[in-house]
């Protein structure tokens, strides 16, 4: 039996994860600002909805996805290897 990865991304600690490969700041309730790791970003573009359980860069980049997505751009990854890397935490 395969992994599921529906499962795995309902389960994941969206800020925890993203939270361990930049820093997050909490802006409400449901969301958290970071500078974004993906262009050279001077000001906090990057966001994190709880609730919608997405990331997205309103700066430069314009990047945005699900917590598998950052994980795959983060450690280039495939989607079974970032599926894993998920699920192990």
């Amino acid at each position: 039996m395969g992994i599921d990865f529906q499962e795995v991304k309902a389960q994941a600690d969206l800020i925890g994860i993203i939270g361990s490969f930049i820093p997050l700041t909490q802006r409400g309730p449901q969301e958290y600002l970071a500078r974004c790791p993906f262009h050279d970003d001077k000001t906090a573009s990057f966001t994190v909805n709880i609730e919608k359980r997405i990331w997205h860069c309103f700066g430069a980049c314009h990047e945005g996805g699900d917590v598998i997505d950052f994980v795959q751009r983060m450690t280039g990854s495939s989607l079974t290897e970032a599926v894993e890397l998920i699920a192990g935490k």
